[in-house]
């Protein structure tokens, strides 16, 4: 399959859904249309073009009134692949945190240590110029963890 045409799968908030839907077993185009809310039609449109794509398979079996999708090993290999965002968010927060509070207590190191006149005007100098990057560093993490604990317990 042409990366483009993965992207735009990806890309694809509902096709996505569908794909999540389906790691769950069998299902017909009315139950994924009545889960996600969304028309029949739509969802029909959807299959066809994973099923294109060989992301999902169509079972049409002789005499059943059914029709039933199921995932392929290709459309499990995809969603393997595929980080989910607040997946990343927490290991960057706390990387973000850590380095905001060494900032932080790096400068306090700077401002109690002797050092002699000439020093000081250079220490001063960097001093101004990096003491709001600790605070944003915290602020970035906090916000981050906040981020991920919210999204984590909407969504599980």
């Amino acid at each position: 399959m042409p990366k483009k045409d993965l992207l735009n799968i990806l890309a694809s908030e509902t096709k996505m859904k569908i794909l999540n839907e389906l790691t769950k077993g069998r299902i017909t185009p009315t139950d994924l249309s009545k889960r996600l809310n969304k028309g029949k039609s739509t969802i029909v449109e959807h299959l066809q073009e994973l099923e294109k794509f060989g992301l999902v398979a169509k079972d049409e079996t002789a005499g059943r009134k059914w029709v039933f999708y199921s995932l392929t090993k290709e459309g499990y290999r995809v969603l393997e692949g595929r980080p989910k965002l607040y997946q990343l968010i927490l290991p960057s927060s706390v990387m973000s945190l850590i380095v905001g509070v060494l900032l932080f207590y790096r400068n306090i190191a700077f401002r109690f240590s002797s050092i002699s006149t000439e020093r000081v005007y250079i220490t001063r100098k960097i001093e101004t110029a990096t003491s709001i990057l600790p605070y944003i560093f915290i602020f970035l993490g906090v916000i981050g963890i906040i981020a991920y604990f919210l999204k984590v317990r909407k969504h599980g």
